[in-house]
């Protein structure tokens, strides 16, 4: 039996690990369910707000930018999730691989390259809104995106709730790995 370094230890559990579907599907979970959270503190937003904004309507809407940058990364996760399942792989030799022709945090892409490798297919208009959730990503954790173009506010406003479809997309993905993470209400 070969002892192994300290080094070639710590670069086999973070090949494991990184290469586990079921670990990436966890942290969508927790993702998905700090969104959660965030979503029943949410107030309305600043355009349905009539009258005086108060310091608590500013508190609840300042998490909204949060809110969906961790569905979109609770997305991305599921993808990277899939990608696993079908195959493919994310960590080897202590080091995390993005998947092919993809990136960033692109979700259309990151779809467009999973359904090539598995069975699962999106929609024109699918693989659209993963493009658009993508920017969720960067405006929730910084106060601007690497370049005007994406910019959020520059593009056409989403036709009916955006969250719903997001949370629709994450159903389908969910459903092709064989897990949920919906709960009943208790």
């Amino acid at each position: 039996m070969s002892k192994l370094s300290s080094e070639e230890f710590w670069n086999q559990q973070f090949d494991m690990g990184g290469n586990i579907p079921a670990w990436w599907f966890d942290a969508a979970f927790s993702l998905r369910t700090a969104a959660d959270v965030l979503d029943k503190f949410r107030g309305p937003r600043m355009f349905e707000i009539k009258g005086t904004v108060t310091r608590s309507d500013y508190e609840k809407q300042s998490v909204g930018r949060v809110h969906a940058m961790l569905l979109a990364m609770a997305t991305e996760c599921l993808l990277k999730a899939l990608w696993l399942k079908y195959g493919g792989t994310l960590a080897k030799g202590g080091k995390y691989y993005p998947i092919p022709k993809t990136t960033g945090h692109r979700l259309d892409q990151l779809a467009n390259a999973v359904s090539q490798k598995g069975a699962i297919r999106f929609t024109p208009q699918e693989l659209e809104h993963l493009r658009r959730a993508s920017l969720w990503i960067e405006s929730g954790r910084y106060p601007i995106p690497k370049n005007s173009q994406d910019n959020p506010t520059r593009h056409k406003a989403f036709i009916g709730d955006p969250f719903v479809k997001l949370r629709t997309l994450m159903q389908k993905l969910e459903k092709e790995l064989g897990c949920k993470m919906n709960f009943e209400s208790e």
